[in-house]
């Protein structure tokens, strides 16, 4: 597998998770939590291109921001 490859295989992993990473935020909103945060360390440029890794913190965010708006 390619360096590429992995990273691609990663994207798609973030993809697939994000409702259940958007469950987990709501969970800690529900629970009383004033502040989520994003599992982002790992999109870096060192790994992806600019557009993959503004895709990649853009989606962190909005899963972030949609829990937080169905919480509210």
């Amino acid at each position: 597998m390619t360096v590429r490859n992995a990273e691609e295989k990663d994207i798609d992993r973030l993809l697939e998770l994000l409702t259940q990473v958007q469950a987990i935020h709501a969970q800690y909103l529900a629970a009383g939590a004033d502040i989520v945060t994003t599992n982002t360390f790992g999109a870096n440029s060192l790994k992806f291109d600019t557009a993959e890794l503004e895709d990649i913190i853009r989606a962190a965010l909005d899963n972030a921001r949609a829990a937080r708006d169905r919480s509210a």
